[in-house]
């Protein structure tokens, strides 16, 4: 009994064997030619455009020759630009507010909320760049011609600042023999140079500590406060000092503006 299904086991085997190697070579035959021509001889029949078709093209090059078809107008490129940058700006206001307030920031009310903040952005952007450039500057507001004024009062020289002509208004108080005002001109008119140099931001209710904090370089500000202490000695100390005391005074005010003015 073990030994007739240990054939039929081999026979079954054998049977499986010769199929699995029969499909293959079956399938790697080649199929019967459909068709007797040679390929390289058939000729391609050729299809005739009626007359008709050929004339509705015409005028095509000159249709492509107008404004609509001309890509060489970048016009619309920054309106392109403004209006991405816009679109990304308001993505941002809404990425913030979303992870302030939550996902659920939807409807009309968030569209008036992303509008109200960006334009509330732009306006803050403005006011800094304005704000850093009249500190650059100084005043643009004020009256800032290039006509020198010698003949103003003394008590309104603040308010013309940069229309004082100093060298003429200090010759003045210097035949007046009036030394404390020659100090007072001197240290007003290195304010104006400063200022002009963009080292301080000039303002008629700034004290010497602020224009102090305003310069930059550890050296002039060391020069800066000394002529400070000076004026403020001289001036509203109202102490009277000597010629000599009163020269070099002078020649350490005017050292330090041509030093500025050199810049």
């Amino acid at each position: 009994m073990l030994k007739k299904n240990r054939r039929k086991i081999q026979l079954y085997g054998l049977l499986l064997y010769f199929l699995c190697i029969g499909v293959p070579l079956y399938a790697q035959t080649e199929a019967p030619a459909t068709h007797g021509k040679d390929s390289l001889t058939y000729q391609i029949p050729v299809r005739q455009t009626p007359p008709d078709a050929l004339r509705s093209f015409e005028g095509v090059p000159e249709q492509y020759n107008t404004a609509d078809f001309d890509y060489s107008d970048t016009s619309g490129q920054n309106d392109a630009f403004l209006s991405g940058f816009w679109e990304v700006l308001v993505r941002i206001i809404y990425k913030i507010l979303e992870f302030i307030y939550g996902k659920n920031l939807q409807g009309n009310g968030a569209q008036h909320m992303l509008q109200l903040l960006g334009f509330v952005l732009i306006l803050v952007v403005i006011f800094f760049v304005v704000r850093w450039a009249l500190g650059r500057k100084g005043r643009w507001l004020t009256d800032r011609s290039k006509e020198k004024l010698s003949d103003i009062p003394m008590d309104a020289i603040e308010k013309h600042l940069h229309q004082a002509d100093f060298p003429t208004l200090i010759q003045k108080a210097e035949q007046q023999n009036d030394t404390r005002q020659s100090i007072r001109l001197y240290y007003l008119w290195l304010l104006k140079v400063l200022s002009d140099k963009g080292q301080i931001a000039w303002e008629e209710r700034k004290t010497n500590s602020d224009y102090e904090r305003e310069i930059k370089d550890p050296t002039q500000k060391a020069r800066f406060v000394y002529l400070s202490k000076v004026y403020n000695y001289i001036w509203y100390g109202e102490f009277s000092i000597s010629d000599v005391q009163y020269q070099e005074a002078k020649a350490d005010y005017q050292g330090y503006i041509n030093t500025q003015k050199k810049k």
